[in-house]
């Protein structure tokens, strides 16, 4: 019979595989064979975070601080847990504790800023941060902390050098997470700075990191295997689940196409709640699936949809759902947004489990959600994200899939374009609620006072006003974009008068400056190197 380590040492390494199926139940296993382990509830809390459910992590990471009370690495754990779960204020109470038992600990400082940030407390969590940076204590965690919270203050100037520091000071120690962390943040600052160029490098330095690149074939053949197993014929003799609830509003599509702001509008209006980005159907899929995965894949067994699990199914995501809301402080909401945006690879489940709700197709320039895809972080694995190629495939894949479920399912479908409600708020704003059955109410058009609990720095832009410099943001890197526009069969990027005489007149003063720095080595716009107060520096390292 295994020990707990050993059981714990094979629930670690298919943890790492991305096979968490198995990592739960060895995990499980680790944790019966000894209810005093701390590794064993620790392993299984954060696998049960990961996987997204969230309310058991928390009890296996409570029953973990019980048992090692004075560690601030347990007490973190929780923290974050917490913070998955929007519990704010749970999760500032355990990062502030495990500051006051060691302050040197920057995870804790780190934690404790960022949820000061989450909560729009920008000056608090600066002014937490800035004796560490200071005092060059700052290590990776609490200088990536600083970074975001000098973005979300107008001030991107001084993140640069901050970051810059780490990534060339620890250029062989720094852990490869911390380092695509770090680079991504570089990559914004420099965009918010209106450095286009170095951006892409520093986003496409982080993107070689990650490593693991997207199966574009194994995609395809799945999206295959769905359009012709689940035809319109076949979705017609599936049994309908018995639930009438009209609570569920799905937003599909596309990550970073602008869910986060379309959840916001709906939140606002009194008789609506958000649910975040839940992973409730991603949990149905697994009981389904004879061989339970991570990969986001469309679920392609029409056949194993009978009578009794898609009742139970319909029944886990309204209970679900509900209890979500409800943490969120809404008792009996008329509608409630689940915006996990691949849910569009599950439809033809979804309809007939949710027969009574309703979908919003959120799109969004392909260019413009690519680049936004590419320079930042997700907690969901799309590993098209990392390769503007890639992300061409799956675009594809999902433009496939979308035209097959909008000819066989039933559930009504409203698509809606990111840039028209920038163009076009109040029009668009109307549209969706009036697609909701809901009366017009006009907090939706003050959605960014609705208070939130948050939980990522990614969707922080909602909690202000509607801003349009995210739309059309590849025409700043049509440079770098041009390949993709082409894979996407988009037409070429219409070229301004003069900008032929404008590139070989930038392409000149490239070359002047570049000659001016090998004479004199102080010029070199390399912020690890301290610059002299009255002349700007590069917010990218070198090289």
């Amino acid at each position: 019979m295994a020990t707990t380590e050993q059981l714990l040492a094979q629930a670690r390494e298919y943890h790492q595989q991305g096979q968490m199926q198995m990592a739960l139940e060895l995990y499980r296993s680790a944790v019966r064979s000894n209810p005093r382990s701390v590794n064993a509830h620790t392993g299984l809390g954060l696998a049960l975070m990961q996987g997204g459910i969230d309310a058991e992590a928390v009890d296996h990471l409570e029953r973990a601080v019980k048992l090692d009370p004075t560690s601030p690495e347990t007490i973190c754990n929780l923290a974050m847990a917490h913070r998955s779960q929007g519990r704010l204020d749970e999760a500032l109470t355990c990062y502030e504790r495990a500051v006051w038992m060691s302050k040197k600990y920057p995870r804790a400082v780190a934690g404790a800023a960022e949820i000061y940030a989450l909560r729009g407390e920008y000056g608090k969590a600066h002014a937490l941060l800035l004796p560490y940076i200071s005092s060059e204590q700052d290590e990776p965690a609490v200088a990536l902390t600083y970074a975001r919270c000098c973005r979300a203050l107008g001030k991107p100037s001084d993140a640069a050098p901050v970051l810059a520091k780490h990534l060339a000071g620890q250029r062989g120690t720094l852990p490869p997470l911390n380092r695509i962390f770090m680079l991504l943040e570089l990559a914004n600052v420099a965009n918010d700075l209106g450095h286009p160029d170095r951006a892409f490098a520093a986003a496409t330095d982080a993107n070689r990191i990650y490593g693991r690149r997207y199966d574009a074939k194994r995609t395809n053949e799945a999206v295959d295997t769905t359009i012709a197993n689940w035809t319109k014929d076949v979705h017609a003799e599936l049994p309908v689940s018995t639930a009438e609830s009209e609570l569920p509003v799905l937003l599909v599509g596309m990550p970073r196409s602008g869910h986060a702001l379309i959840e916001q509008i709906i939140a606002s209006h009194p008789d609506a709640a958000p649910a975040g980005e839940t992973a409730i159907t991603r949990h149905i899929i697994n009981r389904l699936e004879e061989a339970p995965t991570q990969d986001i894949l469309p679920f392609s067994r029409p056949s194993a949809l009978t009578f009794q699990p898609v009742n139970e199914g319909a029944g886990f995501y309204l209970n679900t759902l509900a209890m979500i809301a409800k943490r969120e402080g809404a008792d009996k909401p008329a509608r409630i947004v689940d915006r996990c945006s691949h849910n569009y690879l599950y439809l033809g489940m979804l309809d007939r489990m949710l027969p009574k709700a309703r979908v919003i197709h959120v799109r969004r320039n392909p260019l413009d959600t690519a680049l936004s895809c590419y320079m930042n972080t997700f907690d969901i694995p799309y590993h098209y994200r990392t390769h503007l190629a890639d992300f061409a495939e799956a675009y594809k894949a999902y433009q496939r899939m979308m035209d097959h479920w909008k000819s066989v399912i039933s559930l009504p479908i409203l698509e809606v374009d990111y840039e028209d409600i920038v163009s076009d708020f109040d029009t668009q704003a109307r549209r969706i609620i009036d697609f909701l059955g809901l009366e017009w109410s006009d907090a939706c058009t003050r959605f960014w006072e609705t208070k939130r609990r948050m939980t990522s720095f990614n969707n922080l832009g909602i909690l202000k006003p509607l801003y349009d410099t995210s739309a059309g943001k590849h025409k700043h890197y049509e440079q770098f974009v041009a390949p993709l526009r082409a894979d996407l069969g988009m037409p070429a990027a219409a070229q301004p008068v003069g900008a032929g005489r404008r590139r070989a007149d930038a392409a000149h003063r490239v070359a002047y400056t570049r000659r001016r720095q090998l004479r004199d080595p102080r010029r070199r716009p390399c912020p690890a190197t301290p610059a002299p107060p009255t002349r700007a520096r590069c917010p990218a390292p070198c090289g």
